[in-house]
């Protein structure tokens, strides 16, 4: 369930084309908030309405509808400008998870946290034990860097539909001075800054499952 990858930073005479670059670029995230007030209506065995706060800043929405812990595999995701969707084709008695992420005319306000719901009903005969056990949680892959700076980058990687989230450590190379961070999220990738010029520096992803 792990991966390592190295990165090294690019030397300091680099800094000013990339400072001009950050004060274009960084606005056009703050611009475009993240989507509040999750919420889920009108649940019933095989449907549910989701709901959420919209924002006069936001034109989309793309919304993931996943299984949760003791439910079938599960994936479903839809796009709208509104502030619900509806999802059909759920088990009775069973959990699921959603989340929503914002799109402005500038950039993308980044996904909101997993809200998870139940379903109406009573779980289908031959599955209550289902997702117990101890099955495999799968290996991340392509582990990657880019948009690398003199004090930052970005770290990328691909999960699956089994994964819920991912925990990443961040350390120096042997050679290079000490360093090490770690976060934990349920994206696919993250923006490191504060990093020291012309340094290596290697990172890993351990994936969490149900």
């Amino acid at each position: 369930m792990i991966r390592k990858i190295s990165l090294t930073t690019p030397p300091i005479y680099s800094i000013i084309f990339l400072l001009l670059f950050a004060s274009t670029a960084s606005p056009a995230q703050n611009d475009c908030p993240k989507v509040t007030g999750l919420n889920v209506s009108s649940i019933g065995d095989n449907s549910a309405t989701l709901e959420w706060n919209t924002d006069e800043a936001h034109t989309k929405y793309d919304v993931d509808v996943m299984h949760g812990s003791g439910t079938p595999n599960f994936k479903y995701s839809t796009s709208t400008s509104s502030g619900e969707a509806t999802v059909d084709g759920l088990q009775p008695g069973s959990k699921y998870r959603f989340r929503v992420k914002a799109k402005c005319d500038k950039g993308s306000g980044g996904s909101s946290k997993w809200t998870e719901f139940t379903t109406t009903g009573e779980k289908p005969e031959g599955e209550e034990d289902y997702g117990k056990g101890g099955g495999k949680c799968p290996e991340v892959d392509d582990l990657s860097v880019s948009e690398v700076s003199d004090t930052g980058a970005t770290l990328s990687w691909s999960g699956s539909e089994s994964h819920v989230s991912f925990k990443i450590d961040i350390m120096h190379a042997p050679q290079n001075a000490p360093y090490k961070w770690s976060v934990t999220t349920d994206e696919e990738s993250i923006v490191l800054d504060e990093l020291s010029p012309g340094r290596e520096y290697r990172f890993r992803v351990m994936a969490s499952c149900d």
